[in-house]
């Protein structure tokens, strides 16, 4: 049977998508900026990162200021976004169904609001010292900013955001060839395609915590947790009665027949 898209749920869910993500982010920053008030005046010290074995042992020091490492910081947004949009690019000009699409905007409404809400509930000190002073986030009680400014968080430190978008779209890669895949020897381009996802996860997280992005922790639960939902069985059952619409094409040929009938009677 025919699937359609169910345009305003699917509309509506990314517009509130952008702009929920990106209001949460900023009360995560004025969260960070009470504690780091609050801290300071309780013991005149700054808020300082927290102790991450990759960072004390195996990742080299920085000492260079915080706006030197934005190429960095820029690169793994500019990466994900890249590796995204060509994934989907790629999806459409095969031809693909919806049910794959689908599933990504599930996958996406299940984890950015639990991923802003854990956030939001618990204060992390974010991996950068300056991040506050530089992204220019207030330390007043003052709220009213949090619904117009978009810009980087400070203290978006339990879980990854970019790293959960390279997963969910390695996953439609993935499911792009699921039909009908093609095989090199014994070895199926979907195999090559999870190993060259995995190899790519791996660089932009190696890249994001050389910048001082992210923690380790945040980086391994989010691909676990990630992976998770995109391969659960009940996300692509929450595709269908969110995002998909079934289309019975007899019925609809019959109705579109009746229609003609009652406009000639009509007109008689």
């Amino acid at each position: 049977m025919p699937l359609r898209l169910r345009w305003i749920p699917t509309l509506l869910s990314f517009f509130c998508l952008t702009f929920v993500n990106q209001w949460i982010s900023n009360i995560i920053s004025f969260r960070q900026a009470q504690y780091a008030l609050k801290l300071f005046k309780a013991t005149n010290q700054t808020i300082q990162p927290l102790d991450d074995i990759l960072y004390t042992g195996w990742v080299p020091v920085y000492d260079v200021p915080y706006v030197d490492q934005l190429g960095l910081l820029t690169s793994v947004d500019a990466l994900t976004a890249c590796y995204s949009l060509l994934i989907v690019t790629f999806w459409g000009c095969r031809g693909q169904k919806l049910l794959p699409m689908a599933e990504v905007l599930t996958a996406e409404i299940f984890l950015l609001p639990m991923f802003a809400l854990c956030q939001w509930f618990t204060v992390v000190p974010d991996a950068l010292p300056d991040c506050l002073s530089v992204n220019n986030i207030p330390f007043d009680g003052d709220m009213t900013w949090v619904w117009t400014r978009y810009g980087r968080a400070c203290g978006d430190m339990l879980w990854s955001s970019d790293i959960a978008q390279l997963v969910i779209f390695t996953k439609l890669w993935e499911q792009t060839f699921k039909r009908g895949c093609c095989r090199c020897g014994k070895i199926t381009v979907k195999f090559l395609i999870r190993v060259a996802g995995i190899v790519f996860i791996a660089l932009v997280s190696a890249i994001a915590l050389a910048a001082r992005y992210q923690y380790s922790t945040d980086l391994l639960m989010t691909i676990f947790v990630t992976t998770l939902v995109t391969t659960h069985g009940w996300t692509p059952r929450i595709a269908k009665v969110l995002f998909i619409k079934f289309v019975n094409e007899e019925a609809e040929a019959e109705e579109g027949v009746a229609l003609v009938r009652t406009s000639e009677d009509n007109t008689v």
